[in-house]
């Protein structure tokens, strides 16, 4: 059997997305996903390939779960970002900066060529630096002289102040300071996001596969930060002679530390800091009971912690959800039109999360049970698509599609990954479920929070989003130069 490298990023959830994004670097991985997404057709055919791949490699049948359950653990994220207070507030963060940024953006730029990012360091530096900064770029540039002054009035400055609040507010959300476990929030989002794939591989692949895949996670082969939760969690079972644990226990602890109330709880709404004293309490008195419905093993877990129950941390979300559209309302006119797609963004958000509460209050097991969640994906919103690919794939798809076409014959499952490249590429191809989210306002609103981040985020600096942004600029004949402290 001919092996490819194996590919060790096949996708990611990005925040400033209202949707997921997938990776290809071979056209291998690409019909491998598409053909498991077709694998009720012939389910027999992905076990097979799942024994094929597990004779040649450990490695490489980890590869092909990963491939192929892919777009499980993304929209496990996504749903996750929809149904957590902890999302909607992060989400509300990053689009104040924008809406904010980008007007003090627009104010900054005025008779420039060159703009000093991001702009919370530049007029921060004193006019000493900023003559050190001009005389270093006047050399770079090859220029005679870089104007390095920032005169802005009070509203320019309260716009400013208000992005900068946000990113210390986001940076604040981001991170824990706890010491219980060291964990942070993203490994919370990121062990929802295994179990629920780990049960997909059991779907896709069988139980074997599942066993090796979550073997392969526990024992470290993927990286401890990636892991984390999950890892303290089994050896707390182990550590209580349990040896037979199950996806729905584990992941019952996991969401309700997605939960918590930012209106009530402050720092206990955090869901590292949830996490930590929840594995706490349960180093103490015990793991959990299978006979409680989780709606009581929540209930009880938030009364015993001294949280907020969890209808108080949906209902203060949907709240703030909807002050934050009547702001956006209240904007001018021509404000309106501007932004607009960052006004639809949230407004859209909002009917997916008041969605995804309606569907989990109504059975909460049906979203926390790892199995009910794969079986049930037509219940929930679905995702806007894009795809990233590496060259090489689109190459060797177009040389195998004019091969084809030399043929006159092109096969239909040719035309079928054809046709979906097309939809990948354009950013239109939805996952399965609800579809409540307009792909092109999700692309347009990402934008906006992109370029915020660029001007405006003093962290993060290598983002790979960046590139983007700094052709726009220069097509528009401004010269991005970073500051780098």
């Amino acid at each position: 059997m001919s092996l490819e490298p194996i590919q060790h990023d096949y996708g990611g959830f990005d925040s400033r997305f209202l949707g997921i994004t997938l990776r290809y670097e071979s056209l291998s991985a690409l019909k491998t996903y598409l053909d498991v997404c077709w694998a009720d057709c012939d389910p027999e055919r992905f076990k097979r390939l799942a024994s094929q791949c597990l004779q040649a490699s450990k490695e490489r049948a980890f590869d092909l779960y990963t491939q192929g359950t892919l777009l499980t653990h993304e929209l496990r994220h996504f749903h996750d970002s929809l149904l957590s207070p902890y999302g909607s507030y992060l989400f509300r963060l990053r689009a104040r900066a924008a809406f904010n940024g980008l007007q003090g953006f627009h104010q900054c730029r005025r008779n420039r060529s060159i703009l000093p990012v991001p702009i919370p360091l530049w007029r921060r530096k004193t006019a000493i630096e900023l003559d050190q900064l001009g005389g270093q770029w006047r050399g770079l540039l090859d220029v005679d002289r870089v104007d390095l002054s920032l005169s802005l009035d009070p509203v320019q400055t309260k716009l400013i102040d208000t992005v900068e609040l946000q990113y210390r507010l986001i940076r604040g959300l981001v991170t824990s300071q706890q010491e219980i476990t060291e964990v942070q929030p993203y490994q919370i989002f990121e062990a929802s996001a295994l179990l629920a794939q780990t049960q997909d591989v059991c779907n896709v692949f069988g139980p074997q596969s599942a066993a090796l895949f979550l073997q392969r996670i526990l024992s470290g082969d993927v990286p401890k930060s990636y892991a984390l939760p999950l890892q303290l969690l089994f050896n707390l079972y182990a550590a209580h002679k349990i040896t037979a644990v199950s996806l729905a226990a584990v992941s019952r602890i996991i969401a309700w530390c997605l939960f918590g109330d930012y209106d009530n709880d402050f720092k206990k709404a955090c869901p590292a800091m949830r996490f930590s004293i929840l594995y706490n309490f349960l180093s103490r008195e015990g793991l959990p009971s299978k006979k409680c419905s989780v709606q009581d093993q929540f209930g009880h877990w938030s009364k015993r912690l001294g949280c907020s129950p969890i209808i108080s941390g949906i209902r203060n979300t949907l709240k703030y959800n909807e002050r934050f559209i009547r702001e956006f309302r209240r904007m001018s006119p021509g404000h309106r039109e501007a932004f607009r797609a960052l006004s639809r963004a949230v407004e859209l958000r909002h009917a997916a999360c008041k969605h995804m509460f309606k569907q989990w209050l109504r059975e909460p097991d049906r979203y926390v049970h790892p199995d009910e969640y794969c079986r049930n994906t037509h219940l929930w919103v679905a995702a806007p698509l894009r795809a990233e690919f590496a060259a090489s794939v689109l190459q060797d798809w177009d040389a195998q599609m004019k091969v084809n076409a030399d043929r006159e014959s092109i096969p239909s499952d040719d035309r079928a990954m054809h046709a979906w490249i097309r939809l990948l590429l354009q950013g239109e191809a939805p996952s399965v479920g609800v579809e409540m989210i307009d792909p092109k306002v999700a692309r347009h609103a990402s934008m906006d929070m992109i370029m915020t981040d660029f001007l405006f985020a003093d962290f993060h600096r290598d983002d790979p989003s960046f590139e983007m942004v700094r052709d726009l600029l220069e097509t528009e004949g401004l010269i991005p130069m970073e500051i780098l402290a």
